[in-house]
């Protein structure tokens, strides 16, 4: 299992083709191109974790810090995803008082 704290995510995006996504090499995991990647990719910069089948859309979440820079994964849900990662207004720090 893989836990992401939310205030680690840097920035959420929806893509139709995560495979250009896909940076470095497979260090674990398994991968048939443009069919399924699953696992841990290492790139000059760091670690990606990836999960992507077929060309279904994914949510790219940009990280700091922790074992992982980003996550991709494939969702048939991606815009809920997006929405129930988001901040709930009354829990925002207000940046003017």
């Amino acid at each position: 299992d893989i836990v992401i704290q939310r205030e680690d995510i840097r920035s959420a995006t929806i893509t139709d083709d995560p495979w250009i996504w896909i940076r470095g090499i497979r260090r674990r995991g398994s991968e048939v191109p443009l069919v399924v990647a699953v696992g841990v990719w290492k790139y000059h910069g760091g670690s990606d974790f990836v999960i992507v089948k077929g060309k279904r859309q994914a949510v790219v979440l940009e990280l700091s810090g922790g074992e992982f820079a980003r996550l991709i994964v494939s969702t048939n849900h991606a815009a809920e995803l997006i929405d129930r990662l988001k901040v709930p207004p009354e829990s925002a720090t207000p940046l003017v008082d």
